[in-house]
């Protein structure tokens, strides 16, 4: 658990990659939070692609509660791992593993969550609060993304260390700032710096707020299209460039 943009992700990501080969069946289910909202289907769209990532089988289910049982029944006795990104609700555990009686021996079931709380309601056996990068870390973060190598030149050194400072030393964050500034002048470097510091909201949100500014007007609008339009349908990159492209937008700026 911890806040956003502190690398929850990255780490459940790596973590699944490491041990799913020792398992009969594996699903990494992302952006839980965000795809369980927004219309009274959430949960269950959510459901149907839990189980036809699981178990490669279209779901005929018309409820959560028919979901829940789908789920009890397909996962009995089987030793399964289920990554679940970014969850906010306890519903959203119910209705996608269900009780811990369902698994076979050996299961193993990982969350990430901004909200230690929900945690707590659930009495996991192991918690681990993802902190903050050391300056170091940090450091090696933003140098890759802003410079294309491990150290930053001796000449950008204290600038460095500012912007990671000012960034919060939040992954997310580094990383977001690291990239606006790649093949940019040091004089560029500091006029960031000074938008960023004089920024009200919260340091990811106001690195966030900067990415975006520093597009141009095209590409704003393919971010924006891109936001709005295509981010929670399941379509690949290529058919995101031709339809951009059939609108007359430059399509690789995506």
């Amino acid at each position: 658990y911890g806040m956003g943009g502190i690398g929850k992700t990255t780490l459940a990501k790596a973590f699944y990659n490491k041990v799913v080969r020792n398992f009969e069946q594996r699903v990494f289910v992302s952006n839980v939070r965000e795809r369980s909202s927004g219309h009274g289907d959430g949960l269950l769209n959510l459901q149907k692609c839990f189980i036809k990532e699981l178990f490669r089988l279209e779901p005929q289910i018309e409820d959560v509660n028919g979901g829940r049982d789908k789920i009890r029944e397909s996962v009995h006795e089987k030793k399964i791992l289920v990554v679940l990104d970014d969850v906010d609700n306890v519903d959203q555990l119910n209705a996608l593993v269900g009780e811990r009686s369902w698994y076979g021996e050996g299961s193993l079931i990982v969350i990430t969550t901004r909200d230690e709380e929900i945690l707590s309601k659930l009495s996991v056996d192991q918690r681990y609060e993802v902190q903050c990068f050391t300056e170091e870390q940090a450091l090696k973060l933003f140098s890759y993304h802003s410079l294309g190598k491990e150290k930053p030149t001796e000449s950008l050194l204290e600038l460095s260390k500012e912007i990671v400072e000012v960034t919060g030393r939040l992954p997310l964050a580094v990383e977001v700032f690291g990239s606006l500034l790649y093949d940019k002048k040091e004089k560029e470097w500091q006029v960031q710096l000074e938008k960023l510091k004089n920024f009200q909201r919260d340091k990811l949100h106001g690195v966030l707020a900067l990415s975006f500014e520093s597009l141009d007007d095209e590409e704003k609008i393919v971010f924006l299209d891109i936001a709005c339009l295509f981010v929670k349908m399941e379509i690949s990159k290529e058919e995101v460039v031709d339809v951009l492209k059939g609108c007359g937008f430059n399509g690789e700026a995506a």
